[in-house]
């Protein structure tokens, strides 16, 4: 029996535990937990890995990216891990980082950094660690990295609980425009909550409540609203934007795209323009913004011509050179997956590394609506522990994310938030941006 086909048996079992779940979350809203949950979904064999070692100040190579990332970054590197994201998906019936695929055992894919390989981690109390191997590691065509099955430090049931408790966000009063922001790491088999410094209560009665299954940070957060500069028609991706003329930009843009009416225009982050907003880049006119809906979830937004305007298949990429290159294609990213992202603060950035593909990011933004934006990636800095890692700005938004494909680059999502001190980076998939948005064609 496929993974896949086990889905309504676990469902049932599931629906228990959330029921049970809900049970537990209505007793604590109203009275005090006594003590903290023992950790009893921990699987004593399993070590967690430290994922916070400090990486010595690297030199980068001719892509941007740190030396130490060539292994994981080059073409068939890349392509192999998309290969692999394919079979996860349709062995365990759903993309990794979905709850679908978590019911039926998949923590995530990730990389390895000292083994160098791609690794598929697994609730093995739950899946049949034989048939991944049969019908995923077995079936990878490419032999750029080797591929095995991890075992789960924490199973998929408890996991599965604790992402209920913290969509549900009704386990203290007043937490309706909290801003937290929380995904599932497949390294540590936990939930990474990101909370303000001065809320350690919520982190402390989370942890009552979940024990081990989440690991909580203080960090703030934020929505980055705040030549590529002058970006002049025809327009391209990675410009600064703004909403009045002359003025400092608060934004950027990601790429050029097809619209649903057959031209060509870009998308930014749905905090930066509301519909029918005029947009600009520097002292120049770059369209008019449409097309925002299912607005904060949907945190995107297209940008249309106005008048005489044109865009061209070209991202902004400086400090680089060339400046601007060319489009190739777009496809979603991967836990554990290097990336750069190239925002109109922080310029061209390379390094940052994946840990989850399916954070949730709650915030209130400067027009005061309150809401969560769902299933984001979230990138961390690769030299975070050593110098502080900056790698996103207020004024970024917008920005595209991509890696390489040299000459040319793959857009793989879009950014639309970060923590208040630039190490922490969040965004839209790419998959995602043009479903909801119905663009297409990233490819010159």
């Amino acid at each position: 029996m496929t993974l896949a086909r086990r889905a309504s048996v676990i469902a049932i079992v599931l629906s228990l535990a959330v029921a049970a779940a809900l049970l537990v979350l209505q007793f604590v809203a109203t009275a005090p937990v006594e003590s903290a949950v023992v950790d009893s979904d921990n699987k004593p064999s399993c070590v967690i890995p430290d994922v916070d070692v400090p990486r010595a100040v690297s030199t980068t190579n001719f892509e941007g990216y740190p030396v130490e990332q060539t292994w994981a970054t080059n073409s068939a590197a890349l392509e192999q891990i998309g290969e692999v994201t394919d079979l996860v998906a349709d062995e365990f019936g759903g993309e990794d980082g979905s709850r679908e695929a978590l019911e039926n055992g998949l923590i995530g894919v990730t990389l390895d950094e000292t083994t160098k390989e791609i690794v598929v981690v697994a609730d093995t109390d739950v899946v049949d660690e034989t048939e991944i191997e049969e019908n995923v590691v077995e079936e990878v065509e490419g032999d750029a990295l080797d591929v095995r099955v991890g075992e789960s430090c924490r199973g998929a049931k408890a996991l599965l609980r604790a992402w209920d408790v913290l969509d549900e966000r009704n386990w203290m009063e007043g937490l309706e425009r909290l801003n937290i922001g929380y995904g599932l790491n497949p390294e540590t088999s936990q939930w990474d909550v990101s909370l303000p410094p001065e809320r350690r209560d919520v982190g402390e009665r989370l942890k009552q409540i979940l024990g081990g299954a989440v690991n909580i940070e203080y960090e703030e957060l934020t929505l980055n609203a705040g030549s590529r500069d002058e970006d002049v028609s025809p327009h391209y991706g990675g410009a600064a934007l703004t909403d009045v003329k002359g003025t400092d930009h608060i934004c950027t843009s990601m790429a050029t795209v097809q619209l649903p009416n057959g031209d060509k225009g870009s998308v930014t982050a749905g905090h930066c323009f509301r519909n029918d907003d005029k947009v600009f880049s520097g002292g120049v006119r770059y369209g008019t913004a449409k097309g925002r809906s299912g607005y904060p979830e949907k945190d995107m937004v297209r940008i249309h011509p106005s008048g005489g305007d044109t865009f061209h298949k070209k991202v902004w990429i400086t400090p680089d050179e060339p400046a601007a290159v060319y489009v190739a294609g777009s496809s979603n990213m991967s836990n554990g997956q290097y990336h750069c992202s190239s925002g109109a603060t922080s310029l061209r950035l390379c390094g940052h590394e994946v840990n989850s593909v399916n954070y949730t990011l709650c915030m209130t933004d400067q027009w005061g609506i309150s809401g969560c934006r769902q299933n984001l990636t979230r990138s961390i800095s690769y030299n975070l522990y050593v110098d502080g890692g900056f790698i996103v700005a207020q004024g970024d938004s917008g920005a595209p994310l991509y890696t390489h494909r040299w000459p040319e680059i793959d857009i793989r999502g879009m950014l639309v938030g970060g923590n208040i001190n630039g190490t922490r980076m969040f965004g839209h998939k790419i998959n995602e941006i043009k479903n909801h948005l119905q663009v297409s064609n990233l490819a010159h």
